[in-house]
C-alpha cells in the first residue's frame, strides 16, 4: 500500500481532495486503508480519517498487486470482479488514467533461452 499511495497519478485526479478507501478482503490486520490526495500531496491512513469517501475499492491483495504491477488492466479487473469499485462516477470512468502502477509495470522479464 505504501507504493500504491506513492505511485497514485494525482495529476489525473479531479481538483480538490479525493478520498479512496481500499479494502483488502483477504488481509485481517491492516486490511483497510484510506488514500487521501489533494494536489500533489497524498496521505495514507490505516485509521478512518473521518472524511467523505469518493471511491471504495475492494479486492484481494494478489489482485491489487497484479494491477499495480501492470499484469492485469484495471478495467479488466473490474469487469472480472477481481476489483470492485463503487463511488464517484468520474473516478470510475477515469480509473485507468489515475490508478497507481509500479514504475516497473512496463518492464517484462527476458524470455528464458532454451537450455539455459
Amino acid at each position: 500500500m505504501w507504493d500504491f499511495h506513492r505511485s497514485l497519478r494525482t495529476d489525473e485526479l479531479p481538483d480538490g481532495e479525493t478520498v479512496i478507501s481500499v479494502t483488502l478482503d483477504d488481509v485481517e490486520k491492516h486490511g483497510r486503508w484510506w488514500v487521501i490526495a489533494e494536489g500533489g500531496e497524498v496521505d495514507l491512513c490505516t485509521d478512518d480519517p473521518g472524511k467523505e469517501v469518493d471511491l471504495y475499492l475492494h479486492s484481494r491483495i494478489a489482485d491489487i498487486a497484479e494491477i499495480w504491477m501492470g499484469d492485469v488492466d484495471v478495467r479488466d479487473a473490474i469487469s472480472q470482479d477481481a476489483l470492485k469499485a463503487t463511488g464517484s462516477q468520474h473516478l470510475l470512468l477515469t480509473i485507468a488514467s489515475w490508478f497507481p502502477q509500479s514504475r516497473y509495470s512496463n518492464v517484462r522479464p527476458k524470455r528464458m533461452l532454451e537450455g539455459s
